[in-house]
């Protein structure tokens, strides 16, 4: 996801319709993201000596296990390696329905917002070839234009850097922590 935030912002010109889209997404992802992995007090470096560490491994290995979970784990379909999807993340239970919803409603607003949008635009084309070479599965320059994959590939990234990633905080947060 910071790779289609940095090259949107490098590639796409703040009035273009796409850019107007993504910009409130695209705000405060990246500093967000560099805190996580690089301030002292960030929940990665995960100090034992902090009141409340989240997870149950040091520094190096929750850099480790961030890393499994884009690379996966071969031999274990538990863990396979990251693709972008042009859908939401099937999650049974009730709480995948619940952010299903969050996704099918970004979708019905991102549609809507480029309704009047130009198709086969070459500069969107050209963004999309330099994304779906550092994100695998982003559909290139050809499949952008094809089954409405740009909105969908726009509402993946809208629903995952808000919705998802904030319902998962959410409920993380509502944990108890001896759990």
């Amino acid at each position: 996801y910071d790779a289609i935030n940095g090259l949107t912002k490098c590639l796409i010109p703040e009035g273009h319709i796409v850019h107007r889209l993504l910009r409130p997404h695209l705000y405060m992802q990246l500093p967000l993201n560099f805190a996580v992995l690089y301030v002292n007090k960030s929940v990665a470096l995960n100090d034992q000596n902090e009141p409340y560490t989240c997870f149950p491994n040091t520094r190096e290995g929750t850099i480790e296990s961030l890393a499994a979970s884009y690379e996966g784990i071969e031999g274990n379909s538990s863990y396979p390696k990251f693709k972008y999807k042009l859908h939401p993340e099937e999650i049974h239970f009730d709480f995948g329905e619940f952010l299903k919803g969050y996704w099918e409603l970004t979708y019905q607003f991102v549609e809507s917002f480029l309704m009047d949008m130009k198709r086969n635009d070459p500069l969107i084309s050209a963004w999309a070839k330099d994304v779906s070479f550092f994100v695998p599965g982003f559909p290139n320059e050809e499949e952008i234009w094809k089954d409405n994959n740009l909105e969908k590939a726009l509402t993946t990234f809208i629903y995952n850097v808000s919705f998802a990633h904030s319902a998962d905080h959410y409920t993380y947060s509502k944990t108890k922590i001896n759990q």
